[in-house]
């Protein structure tokens, strides 16, 4: 399989949150504080919630199983589904405490180390890249 489909499988989230902010499920700001934390603040339960990324790992999984041919598809399916879910791994890393659980009001969770350690955020980034 092209590599080029990990990448967008691992990015797959996020366009699903610009999709949902365009048609209004979610949303991002930019607070006043931004030029300190680095953060934007967003609303996003549907795209990075934990439950919302198992959902949409499991929904490329059966993409990949639907539509790829080869026998080694099943492996391929789970390597996609993985691909997805570590864009919500990385993210409960560098995201401040605001990765819902279960949906808009559950708890969130976040270490914020774009907001503490800019240098750190990017290195661990950087590790899994």
């Amino acid at each position: 399989m092209n590599v080029g489909w990990f990448v967008a499988a691992a990015l797959l989230l996020d366009l699903l949150l610009w999709v949902f902010v365009l048609a209004g499920f979610e949303s991002a700001d930019i607070p006043s504080d931004y030029a300190r934390t680095r953060q934007a603040e967003f609303h996003f339960p549907y795209s990075h919630g934990l439950l919302a990324a198992l959902v949409w790992s499991g929904i490329a999984a059966a993409a990949v199983l639907s539509w790829h041919a080869e026998p080694a598809r099943v492996r391929i399916a789970a390597l996609v589904a993985l691909a997805v879910f570590s864009h919500w791994v990385l993210d409960v890393l560098v995201h401040r405490p605001e990765m819902p659980l279960a949906g808009a009001h559950s708890p969130r969770i976040g270490l914020g180390l774009w907001g503490s350690s800019l240098p750190v955020a990017l290195a661990v980034e950087s590790l899994f890249a």
